[in-house]
């Protein structure tokens, strides 16, 4: 398998997991992997700001762009 397929298909995993767990715990789920990622990278940098502080977290200023989609997403 690609590497690029591999990392395709965990994200997956992770994504169908995590929604699960929002069902479960009567929670919303709102996939924002668009936002940072293509199909074979996840961006370091998007629009002139770090998308992330480490390797699970975004950073605050890009995460503060998201807040419009969010919004759109849960209202």
């Amino acid at each position: 398998m690609r590497p690029e397929a591999h990392r395709s298909r965990q994200r997956c995993q992770r994504r169908r997991g995590a929604q699960h767990r929002a069902r479960r715990a009567g929670a919303s789920y709102i996939d924002m992997t668009s936002q940072f990622c293509n199909a074979k990278t996840c961006h370091v940098f998007i629009n002139g700001k770090i998308a992330y502080r480490d390797q699970h977290h975004l950073a605050t200023p890009f995460a503060e762009t998201l807040e419009p989609a969010v919004e759109r997403a849960l209202f």
